[in-house]
């Protein structure tokens, strides 16, 4: 048995190998194939494992403040502390 060098690698592998088990078993007359809950049992593997491979960490707007925090100077930070502690010591 030869190992992968990273955890893709074999996810991707098993995807092929268990869509090659389910073309195998859609190819049987349904007496002899797997019941039907197996097959659905291997759908849903093969779906979490293409969700693994198929991770982008880039977020969906990349560039866009609207939709994050807004960009903010150290100065404007430092501003808006002193004077919330000047409010505080009043």
């Amino acid at each position: 048995m030869t190992l992968d060098k990273t955890p893709e690698c074999a996810c991707e592998r098993w995807i092929k190998e268990m869509n090659a088990v389910l073309k195998q078993e859609e190819a049987k007359d349904q007496m002899y194939s797997a019941p039907q809950w197996v097959l659905d049992t291997i759908s849903e593997c093969i779906d979490a494992l293409q969700e693994v491979t198929g991770y982008d960490p880039t977020p969906q707007y990349l560039y866009d403040n609207t939709g994050g925090e807004s960009a903010v100077t150290t100065a404007e930070i430092h501003a808006a502390h002193w004077q919330q502690h000047q409010e505080l010591h009043k």
